[in-house]
């Protein structure tokens, strides 16, 4: 048992020349001697004032100077600390400061090998360095770092706690009170700020940057966040980045989210997918994916609403659970409540209806209805310009006028083509189950329509039901109907009381209503039926008719002319008798309201039967529509004859019999 030499106390200076200078306060100054021992016989030098190593120079003021003060002579290390083969931090670490009571650990300096630095209670206490690079490369600075890390390399620790708990986890970096504190085996996670990813056990590739931020992230990967409570109550959802204050605070779950901006996705539990960019964009989302928010507040009060995007500060900002809505603009589509498939795009745009789903707009000038097309699918409703409801057609214009072709048109549908015959207006449908054609409506009834069948060359009229006009691909017209028999022109009546045509002349000349001509003498006109003239026939050569020849119909017409004269005659015939020498003719009733009283004549012609005498007649005047026969001798009183009456119509105008020709007609 080595032996302790009582204290010698003196009041002196006390320089001891070995290779250095030691400068000591006249204090209290005791030399103990310890022998035998395990080393031997050695001194122990106690003061309880200051103490200098390397100058014997005393300080200007000794109640100021350190305790210890040592002072380099040269390029050599100043300070050697040499532990001991089984030293530990665990129990003796190589240095170790106290409060002034001398019980409370105030930190402690130890390090188990060149690599590592542990500054702290508790600091590394654990750590194990068994080959390899097994504890090797960790730096834990701050009371309790890194104090369960046994395997564990590459990895810093800056504060109280943090990474405290950490055993085999790798390449972490903590910088903050308890950062990381939970952390066990997860990998290449960088927590700054207080308890920053502080539950986090086995997650890897984490980065929290912020007080709370990932705070109680456990298990989730390749994470970011930055700012404070970023992701805070993220507890296995990977790959989200959060940036800003609050940015996916609620999120515990959900996977592949990025928010920017403070409060962005703010409340998003499970919804996966989404991209928030600007202060509270998609801020109380929950459960809504794949979403896409780009602007202050944009999507803002979106809950489970998915397929969403809302580009501009406050687009869809009142969306809640509508789904596939494109908001383009300040405020587009800010109305919209739970509508899907919408489409808006323009400064401070609604949508038609905030309930509605299938819409278009853009800039309140264009809409559409039935917006339903996906991927090579086309939509099936219709566009409106200057009318949010288009109905049932693809395209509807109202209020102004259109201009194809033109800038300034004057019409409600201004046409100008390019002034070339192959650069004309069409229009055209390819499928075989539809028809060309455009519609005419005045006053939202009456509707007609111009239009082409289906697989043909034909251009039809459709009006009041029923088509009107055709026109064949052969260059054939039908009126009345779709398919005219063998003529250029067909007309069908409608029925009995609807006459077939009219040709009509307005304005008096000497050009003629209606012209008909046949080239080489050939049939110009064929009518089957009456014809009722009002007005004058006039014909070059005579009247005539043709039938077939009685003696023979198959080889041969029988033509005839007609009696031509001066004035609207008509006449009537017959055949009588005279009795007892004297006979009287009654023409039809209606004679003397038919005829003119003057120019009558009348003729008759005695017959002679057999070898009967033959009497000479004589006729007198007609009058009161009947005229006397009687015989001019006594030959044969009984005396047969044929009588026949001329007369002018007394109906029609005399007949201009000539007139000089008008220039025209020269």
């Amino acid at each position: 048992m080595a032996k302790q030499q009582p204290r010698v106390h003196v009041w002196l200076t006390l320089v001891v020349l070995l290779g250095t200078a030691v400068y000591a306060i006249a204090e209290d100054l005791t030399l103990v001697t310890y022998y035998p021992s395990p080393r031997g016989v050695y001194n122990e030098l106690r003061t309880r004032g200051n103490v200098q190593i390397g100058s014997i120079t005393a300080p200007a003021d000794p109640t100021t100077a350190p305790r210890l003060h040592v002072v380099g002579g040269a390029d050599t290390t100043q300070v050697l600390i040499t532990a001991n083969a089984t030293q530990s931090n665990s129990a003796s670490p190589l240095l170790r400061a106290y409060t002034s009571d001398g019980t409370t650990e105030l930190f402690r300096l130890h390090s188990d090998s060149m690599f590592n630095l542990f500054v702290g209670e508790w600091a590394g206490r654990l750590n194990a360095t068994s080959g390899g690079l097994n504890g090797l490369y960790n730096t834990f600075i701050g009371s309790r770092t890194g104090f369960f890390n046994t395997t564990g390399w590459s990895n810093t620790a800056t504060g109280t706690q943090a990474l405290s708990r950490n055993t085999t986890g790798n390449a972490n970096t903590a910088t903050g009170k308890t950062a990381l504190e939970s952390n066990t085996t997860g990998g290449g996670n960088t927590a700054t700020g207080a308890n920053a990813l502080r539950a986090n056990t086995t997650g890897a590739a984490n980065t929290a940057t912020g007080q709370y931020a990932l705070v109680t992230n456990t298990i989730g990967y390749s994470n970011t966040a930055m700012g404070v409570f970023a992701m805070e109550l993220n507890t296995s959802g990977y790959a989200n980045t959060a940036i800003g204050v609050y940015a996916l605070g609620a999120n515990t779950t959900a996977a592949d989210n990025t928010a920017i901006g403070s409060n962005a996705m703010r409340s998003n539990t499970i919804g996966t997918a989404n991209v928030a960019t600007g202060t509270v964009a998609l801020r109380f989302n929950t459960t809504g994916s794949r979403n896409t928010a780009t602007g202050f507040a944009a999507l803002a009060q979106n809950t489970t609403g998915a397929n969403n995007t809302a580009m501009g500060n406050a687009a869809l900002w009142s969306n809640r659970t509508g789904a596939n809505n494109t908001a383009l603009g300040y405020e587009a589509g800010g109305n919209i409540t739970t509508g899907s498939n919408n489409l808006v795009i323009g400064y401070d745009i609604d949508a038609p209806s905030p309930t509605g789903s299938n819409q278009l707009t853009i800039g309140n000038l264009i809409f559409g209805t039935g917006v339903d097309g996906t991927g090579t699918t086309l939509s099936t409703g219709g566009v409106g310009i200057g009318t949010s409801n288009p109905g049932t057609a693809r395209l509807a214009v109202m209020g102004g006028n259109v201009g194809i072709g033109t800038t300034a048109p004057a019409q409600k549908l201004h046409l100008i083509g390019s002034g070339t015959g192959s650069n004309l207006a069409r229009i055209r449908v390819t499928s075989t189950d539809n028809q060309a054609g455009i519609g005419f409506m005045s006053n939202n009834t009456n509707e007609v329509v111009v239009y082409s069948p289906v697989a043909t060359d034909d251009l039809r009229i459709w009006l009041n039901g029923a088509d009107r006009l055709s026109v064949t691909s052969a260059g054939r017209v039908g009126i009345g109907t779709t398919a005219p028999a063998g003529v250029l022109l067909h007309v069908r009546s409608g029925g009995a009381a609807v006459p077939a045509g009219l040709f009509e002349k307005t304005v008096a000349g000497a050009f003629p209503t209606l012209i008909v001509r046949a080239a080489g003498g050939g049939l110009a006109l064929d009518v089957t039926g009456d014809v009722n003239i009002t007005g004058t026939l006039t014909t070059v050569p005579p009247k005539a008719f043709r039938i077939n020849h009685p003696l023979d119909p198959e080889n041969q017409w029988l033509i005839h002319a007609a009696i031509e004269g001066p004035e609207g005659g008509v006449y009537y015939r017959g055949e009588a008798r005279l009795m007892e020498g004297r006979a009287e003719v009654t023409l039809p009733s209606y004679f003397e309201a038919l005829t003119r009283p003057e120019g009558r004549t009348v003729l008759v012609s005695p017959l002679a039967e057999a070898d009967e005498p033959v009497s000479m007649l004589a006729v007198g005047r007609v009058r009161d529509g009947r005229f006397t026969v009687r015989a001019l001798d006594g030959n044969n009183p009984s005396q047969p004859f044929y009588w026949e009456v001329k007369a002018v119509r007394a109906d029609v105008s005399p007949l201009e019999v000539e007139v000089d020709k008008t220039t025209s007609d020269q």
